[in-house]
C-alpha cells in the first residue's frame, strides 16, 4: 500500500500462498498480514486469444479502525531496457497541467531520463548504481517498456477527481542497477474495518517490437496502434 512508510510497507511476504483456479482466472490470497490488520488478494483473467492480462488487486482492512491507504501495484522488469510514460496534455490554458514528483534521491539531470513535450523516456542502465524515482498523475493511463525486442504494456484505471497518494500521483516508476518498476496507484482514501478497496491494471505483452529510437514522432507511431 501507498504512501511508503519504513517498516509498514515492508511486511515479509514469506508465507504460503492461497489460490483458486476457474477457467483462465487465478486467485491468489497470501495469509492476513497481522501487523498492518490487511489481508490482499489479486485475481488475475488471462485473454483467451491474446497476450493481456488483467489483474484486479483488492485490500481489506481486517482492523478494529480505519485506515487510509492506496493499493500500489509494482510490475518489476528485467535491466537493459527503455520505458515510455506519456506526459499529461490536458488543454488547460493559463493554469498548469500536470503534476511531476521527485524523491529525494533523484537527480533532474540523470543521464537515464530524456524529458520530452510528449513522452518521459527512462532507461534501465545496469552500470548506473545511483536510484531514480518520478511520479506524475496520468491522464492516459499507461507506461510501456521496450525490452529484447518485444513490449510490455501496463495500462491502469484512473478515477476522475479522486485523491491520489505521494501529492496526487497515480503512476510512478523507479530504476536502479538491477531493475525497472512501473507503478500503478489506486485511489488513497479511508477503508473502514471490514471494507475494501479495489484497483484494475492490466498487462499485455506485444512480441516483436523494437524501441524505435528518440523522436517522439517514431515512438507515437511505434505505440499508437495500442494505446489508442
Amino acid at each position: 500500500t501507498s504512501p511508503e512508510a519504513l517498516p509498514r510497507s515492508y511486511y515479509p511476504d514469506a508465507e504460503p500462498v492461497a489460490y483458486q483456479t476457474e477457467g483462465s482466472r487465478l486467485t491468489l490470497t497470501p495469509p492476513p498480514q497481522r501487523w498492518t490488520q490487511q489481508q490482499h488478494e489479486i485475481e488475475i483473467v488471462m485473454g483467451e486469444d491474446t497476450g493481456r492480462v488483467d489483474l484486479y488487486h483488492k485490500i481489506t482492512n481486517t482492523g478494529a479502525w480505519a485506515q487510509e491507504f492506496a493499493p500500489w501495484c509494482l510490475s518489476v522488469l528485467a535491466p537493459g531496457g527503455v520505458e515510455v510514460v506519456p506526459m499529461p496534455n490536458r488543454p488547460t490554458g493559463l493554469l498548469h497541467n500536470r503534476k511531476l514528483t521527485l524523491w529525494d534521491y533523484t537527480k533532474m539531470n540523470d543521464a537515464r531520463v530524456t524529458w520530452g513535450d510528449k513522452y518521459i523516456l527512462l532507461r534501465q542502465d545496469p552500470a548506473a548504481d545511483r536510484a531514480f524515482k518520478i511520479g506524475l498523475d496520468s491522464q492516459h493511463g499507461w507506461a510501456a517498456y521496450f525490452n529484447h525486442g518485444d513490449v510490455m504494456l501496463k495500462k491502469f484505471d484512473i478515477i476522475a477527481g479522486a485523491a491520489y497518494p505521494d501529492e496526487g500521483m497515480n503512476f510512478e516508476t523507479y530504476t536502479s542497477a538491477v531493475f525497472l518498476e512501473m507503478e500503478s496507484l489506486g485511489a488513497y482514501q479511508k477503508v473502514a474495518p471490514g471494507e475494501s478497496e479495489e484497483h484494475h491494471e492490466s498487462w499485455e505483452l506485444i512480441p516483436d517490437l523494437a524501441f524505435p529510437g528518440t523522436e517522439e514522432a517514431d515512438i507515437e507511431a511505434v505505440l499508437s496502434p495500442y494505446v489508442d
